[in-house]
Formats: C-alpha cells, sequence, structure tokens
C-alpha cells in the first residue's frame, strides 16, 4: 500500500491513491541486457471494496519505444517539411538574387538551431566567389568563414568535391581568420555547395555559436535548403538573362529601323550621286551627238556614252547585289560569297581563301540568306576592325549540318568586355548574328583573342 519510489520517474501508484483514480504516465526504464533505455506507457487503477477503500492497484504497462520514436520522427520530419515550405515560398516571391538570399538567410536563422549564414556565387567558371548575402556576422567574418577548414582554403573547395563540409571546431584553426570568427563567437561550420541541374552555383557557408555534431538528418536538411535556393537562384538568373535579351532585341530593332534608314538613305545618295549624274550626263551626250553632222564627229561621243553606261550599269547591279544578291539565288551560297568577300577585302590588300571541305550542294534558301548575311557581316567588320591581312572561310556541308568557320590574322578584341550599347557597331553586328542563327535553331561561337586574330564558327542543323 506504498508507492514503488521507483527511481528517476513518477510512480502512478502514488498519483492513484492521491487522486482515487486512475493514472496513466510514460516511465523510462533501463534495460541491462540491451544496455538500452526503453518507455513504458503504465496504467494504474485503483480497486474498492464496499466501504470505498481502496484494497488494491491493478497495474498495466506497454512499451511504447517504437511509438514514441515513430511520433518524434514524425514531428522532425513536419518540422524539416515546414522549414523548406517556408523557405521555398520566401526564394520564389523574389526574382532578384539579392533580395532571395537575403530573405531565405533569415527565414533560415529564424527556423532553424544556426546563428549566422552567408551566401557566395560564382560569377564565372574560372573567377572567384562572390558574397550576395550575409546574416548574424559581418561581411569581413562572412568573407573569412567561407576560406576556413576547405581543401584549398576557399569555397572553391565545395566546389570541387560537390560535398557539403563541416568544421566542427574553428578554434583549432589558427591565424587571422580563426580570430575574427571568434570575435563573432562562431564555433561550428557547414560548408554546403549550391547545386542546380548538376551546376555549381556557388556555396552556403552556416555556422553556430555553440559546438554542434550535426547528423545525417541535419545535413540532408541543409542540402534540401540549398538545392532550393539554387534552383530559385537559376530562376533568377535566366529571368535576368531574358531581361537582357530583351532590352538588346529592343536596342537591336532601333537599330535596324536606323540601318533601315541609312541604307534607304545610302542608295539614294549613290543613285543621286552617281546613277542620276550619269545619267544627266548620258542625256546631254546623246542631245550632243544628234546636233553632230557627220558620224566621225558623234564617234567620239558615242564611245564617251558607251563607258558611261557601262559604269551606271556596275553601280546600278552594285546596288541590286546590296538589296539581295541574284547571284545567291543563281549560283548558290559559296560563289556568291566569294564574290562578296573578294569584291570587299581584295581592294584593301586583304588575302581571302573560301575553301569548300565537302562537296557544293544547295541549301533552303532561308538558310542560304541567314548564312550569307552573318559572313556579309563578319566580312564586313573584318574591313572595319580587324586589320587583317589575310581571311579564310571554310564551308562544310553536310546531310545533318552545316558548319561554315570564318578566320582571320587580324588584331582580335576582348570579347567579355564588348559593349553591347546601340552606337557599338561590332556589339550590334554579333548580336545580329546571334538573333538569326536562334531563329533557324543554329549555334554561334567566337573565339578570339587581343593580338591573336579570330574565328567566327556558325553551326546549323538541317
Amino acid at each position: 500500500d506504498q508507492p514503488c519510489g521507483y527511481p528517476h520517474a513518477e510512480c502512478p501508484i502514488g498519483g492513484v491513491l492521491s487522486t482515487r483514480e486512475s493514472v496513466k504516465i510514460t516511465q523510462p526504464r533501463y534495460c541491462s541486457n540491451t544496455g538500452q533505455t526503453r518507455f513504458f506507457d503504465v496504467v494504474a487503477s485503483p480497486l474498492f471494496d464496499a466501504n470505498g477503500k481502496i484494497t488494491r492497484i491493478v497495474e498495466l504497462s506497454r512499451d511504447v519505444t517504437e511509438e514514441r520514436q515513430m511520433r518524434e520522427d514524425l514531428l522532425r520530419r513536419n518540422q524539416q517539411l515546414a522549414i523548406l515550405n517556408t523557405v521555398s515560398n520566401t526564394v520564389n516571391q523574389s526574382l532578384d538574387i539579392e533580395e532571395l538570399l537575403r530573405k531565405a538567410l533569415e527565414e533560415i536563422l529564424r527556423l532553424t538551431s544556426i546563428d549566422a549564414g552567408a551566401v557566395f556565387l560564382r560569377e564565372d567558371i574560372n573567377k572567384d566567389l562572390k558574397l550576395m548575402a550575409h546574416q548574424g556576422l559581418s561581411e569581413e567574418a562572412a568573407t573569412l568563414a567561407a576560406q576556413v577548414g576547405l581543401l584549398d582554403g576557399s569555397c572553391g573547395g565545395v566546389l570541387e568535391t560537390g560535398q557539403i563540409t563541416i568544421v566542427p571546431d574553428v578554434s583549432r584553426f589558427r591565424g587571422h581568420r580563426a580570430r575574427s570568427l571568434k570575435r563573432e563567437r562562431l564555433i561550428t561550420l557547414v560548408h554546403i555547395p549550391l547545386v542546380a541541374k548538376g551546376s555549381t552555383l556557388g556555396s552556403m557557408c552556416v555556422g553556430t555559436k555553440m559546438q554542434c555534431q550535426f547528423n545525417l538528418e541535419e545535413q540532408q536538411l541543409f542540402q534540401a535548403l540549398a538545392s532550393q535556393i539554387a534552383v530559385a537562384i537559376e530562376n533568377a538568373q535566366l529571368y535576368a538573362e531574358v531581361q537582357q535579351k530583351e532590352q538588346l532585341r529592343g536596342e537591336l530593332f532601333v537599330k535596324a529601323i536606323n540601318a533601315q534608314e541609312e541604307e534607304r538613305k545610302r542608295i539614294a545618295r549613290e543613285l543621286h550621286d552617281e546613277t542620276s549624274q550619269s545619267l544627266t550626263a548620258l542625256l546631254y551626250f546623246i542631245e550632243e551627238t544628234l546636233e553632230m553632222k557627220t558620224l566621225k564627229d558623234a564617234k567620239g561621243k558615242l564611245l564617251n556614252m558607251l563607258q558611261l553606261t557601262k559604269h551606271v550599269l556596275d553601280n546600278v547591279h552594285k546596288i541590286i547585289f546590296d538589296l539581295r544578291p541574284s547571284m545567291l539565288d543563281h549560283l548558290g551560297l559559296v560563289p556568291a560569297l566569294r564574290w562578296f568577300a573578294e569584291s570587299r577585302l581584295e581592294p584593301k590588300g586583304v588575302r581571302v581563301v573560301v575553301e569548300e571541305v565537302t562537296p557544293p550542294k544547295r541549301l533552303p534558301s532561308e538558310v542560304e540568306t541567314a548564312i550569307f548575311r552573318i559572313v556579309q557581316e563578319a566580312i564586313t567588320n573584318i574591313t572595319r576592325h580587324a586589320a587583317a591581312r589575310n581571311v579564310h572561310i571554310t564551308f562544310n556541308m553536310t546531310d545533318e549540318q552545316v558548319i561554315v568557320c570564318v578566320e582571320d590574322d587580324g588584331i582580335g578584341f576582348n570579347i567579355e568586355s564588348l559593349d553591347y550599347l546601340p552606337d557599338s557597331t561590332r556589339g550590334l553586328g554579333l548580336l545580329s548574328m546571334q538573333e538569326r542563327l536562334e531563329l533557324l535553331g543554329g549555334e554561334l561561337a567566337i573565339n578570339t583573342i587581343p593580338g591573336q586574330g579570330t574565328q567566327l564558327l556558325v553551326r546549323l542543323g538541317l
């Protein structure tokens, strides 16, 4: 009739005696056979005699260790899903990379045991990482945190391995990096790669102010969060690229309109300065000839009229070719481009070689026109900018694709610093080439180094 005094746990008998009601508790019990602690639900119920006195207490127990573990696992999973859902909603609310990263870090710090975090992104495959957002620590400490405990002393270690890296205790490191992190009171760091569609975009570094041993489940949560952030970054980058292309397309449209007007002015000027004046002179010669008395006197005038007529005809042919080269329709792509390249480059002292790797064949009209205009633009760029002495144009046509390569030994240029602005004729010329190829599903590659010439490669499926 006395409570059992079970150590380390509440005794249900005491509760029954004090309340005179059934009592249910969960007791931990150490099992010496297995060396584990198991949990039991214990229900103690009183039995009364006719006078209402407790005569016995019936105690039933059931092992609920597995059920308890399942409930804890389910609760933990639900908490993790809630964290993932919250972060996912947060990063999908913005297409501004810096804003979505800042908000993502805020939510991660709010919902987890993490005390500080920073996100770094690759600006280019061969460039260093750039700090894009940080929370809970200074910019200096964020940069230094990304350099502690990794293979090559930077986030590049995580980028190269693609694996999560944990630094359990930064105090074991020496130098200004560790001292700066100690001032921030950070102890454990975790570096997680940001991977989307197999491409590593950057790294997320998070830290705690107490030493933590993150288990596999917690590491998987970090990786899932990093994956969500990486997808959001990729979407934001794609959106930025689309916006940039739309802006460039608008600039190209304006440039195209201006180019059309300039072309009309040029044609009008040539017709006025060359054709119109030549025809006026021809009319004058005809009138003079009609007034002459003998054929001998008229012969010299007739020879002048013949030369002038040939000059007018050549000028008209040039204007017609610039508008639409009939040679392209009649003879095909390679002869038309050979004539154009030789007529534009050889007068400037540039040696031209046009080579057909495979037997010539006719291509669909829209393909021939696109390739002609692209190579025409390339030749125009060479005459304006390259200062080349030799140009080599190669055509390789198969049943599946056509490949055209235009190479020069000119001064080359830095393609990364190319200015795609409306007043940049080379930049918009290259953009025009890309636009033409994209409409036909083709690809344009430009290889150039300042001082080492330029190679333009056109690849178009048939």
